[in-house]
């Protein structure tokens, strides 16, 4: 068996990769089986294992929801498909993954200008 066991069409890390990747203990990592096609993927086009893609992965979460704040409109993400890009200009890219992000997360809050800017964009 490789690095993953497949039960249930969902992959789970093994739990030792994990916490020597993070050096934190997890019980489990569940990933949606909906975006395993795009994480091999994303492994295979560079050229590295998918465990070391996730492993990058869950470290920028880990250090994001470690270093906690609120982000402004000039804050770049920090993790993500718009890691780099301002807070502002993904708003404007895509309010709706916006709203779900900030709304589901406890990594981050916003300030008022960004969530002004997500109203008006709404």
């Amino acid at each position: 068996m490789g690095m993953f066991s497949r039960a249930s069409k969902k992959l789970e890390p093994k739990r030792s990769m994990i916490e020597k990747a993070l050096d934190i203990k997890l019980d489990r990592v569940v990933i949606d089986p909906a975006i395993i096609p795009s994480l091999e993927r994303m492994a295979d086009e560079r050229g590295i294992p998918t465990t070391q893609l996730i492993n990058v992965r869950l470290t920028a979460i880990v250090n994001a929801y470690n270093n906690h704040r609120t982000l402004n409109l000039q804050d770049p993400m920090p993790f993500g498909q718009y890691r780099g890009i301002s807070v502002e200009n993904m708003i404007r890219s895509d309010v709706r993954y916006v709203r779900w992000l900030f709304s589901e997360s406890d990594i981050f809050d916003l300030d008022q200008e960004a969530l002004d800017l997500i109203e008006e964009l709404s």
